[in-house]
């Protein structure tokens, strides 16, 4: 374990990306547990639906399972650790986990995850969040998806406890000083957001809207180089987004790319979902870009990626320019096109 598959140059406005086998691993079981079959914001509703109490005991949990569509007792046999991570008693479970990991992990447009994530900020429902309610919230988004999310991965051969636990222990390192950085991405010098202002921030950042998912959050974690740019400090415009993202001009590089599943067929495996058959995670399809001699890199392809923020990532990554990503995104919608077809 440990050893890394893909990187990148580190540069003050892009992200190196390095992904090794432990974040491999943990991220293809988040994204093939049984929340993430579903909308976080289906998965959000039902649970609040069962009142206000800041714990549910198991029927509870069960009956909400149940309404989803979920098997309650094959989720925890499947899943453990994860389901005893979000106990807060050994009888209960606490409701604030599971909304945050349901938002993490579950389906849904950018958009849709940052109202969600503001109402979880929210605390009063007046709706305005204050410095001290964001930091709360990054903390907590932070929290979930080093010690809540990975849980997902124990008990399936794949990764210990103790390698997941050093894995993490090595991010959350990093957790004071990127809660100072991404609090002022949000904040600026305003005391208190409301809901619209809120969203203006996360979703036209491409480095806030790493904060609605685990992966994307650990990567950040592994990342404090990137700059604070205006970027990443104001709303970015229709007119100068694209000028602002690339920041180059066309290199006229040839991308090849080359599709290979990480099936033993060849073939991308059927996507499971929260049913009976919950023992095997959705393995990710694998493209290879060829940017040159000895210049390769992956790009990992799951099912339900929302792609244009995971190109648009990948081509922050890689320092790709317009034209580039264009045809990037335009290959990979083809190919997820062909692959899924029922």
């Amino acid at each position: 374990m440990g050893c890394c598959h893909t990187t990148a140059a580190s540069t003050e406005s892009h992200i190196s990306l390095s992904l090794c086998d432990e974040e491999i691993t943990i991220s293809q079981y988040e994204a093939s547990s049984p929340f993430s079959s579903k909308s976080s914001k289906l998965l959000t509703s039902e649970f609040l639906m069962l009142g206000e109490s800041s714990s549910i005991n198991f029927s509870q949990f069960e009956l909400a399972c149940s309404h989803l569509g979920i098997n309650p007792r094959l989720f925890i046999s499947q899943y453990p650790n994860f389901i005893e991570s979000l106990k807060d008693s050994p009888q209960t479970y606490d409701i604030k986990k599971i909304i945050l990991v349901c938002i993490l992990l579950g389906k849904g447009k950018p958009r849709e995850k940052c109202n969600l994530l503001f109402d979880y900020t929210d605390a009063n429902s007046d709706d305005i969040v204050s410095v001290k309610d964001v930091e709360k919230m990054l903390s907590d988004l932070i929290d979930a998806s080093l010690i809540l999310t990975p849980m997902t991965a124990i008990g399936h051969n794949k990764l210990s406890l103790i390698e997941i636990e050093n894995y993490c222990e090595g991010l959350v390192q990093s957790k004071r000083k990127l809660i100072k950085k991404l609090k002022y991405c949000i904040m600026g010098e305003e005391k208190t957001l409301d809901s619209s202002q809120f969203d203006v921030k996360i979703f036209d950042s491409e480095i806030l809207q790493n904060i609605i998912n685990p992966n994307g959050i650990r990567i950040l974690l592994k990342n404090q180089h990137f700059s604070l740019s205006s970027l990443e400090e104001s709303p970015i415009t229709s007119d100068n987004k694209s000028d602002a993202f690339f920041g180059r001009e066309s290199s006229g590089k040839d991308l090849s790319l080359q599709l290979r599943s990480l099936n033993d067929e060849g073939s991308p495996k059927e996507v499971h979902t929260a049913t009976e058959s919950m023992q095997t995670p959705e393995k990710p399809m694998v493209i290879d870009l060829n940017f040159g001699p000895g210049q390769k890199e992956k790009l990992y392809l799951y099912r339900n990626d929302d792609l244009d923020t995971k190109v648009k990532n990948f081509a922050r990554t890689h320092r790709l320019n317009k034209k580039e990503a264009d045809g990037l995104l335009n290959y990979i919608e083809k190919i997820r096109q062909d692959a899924y077809k029922s």
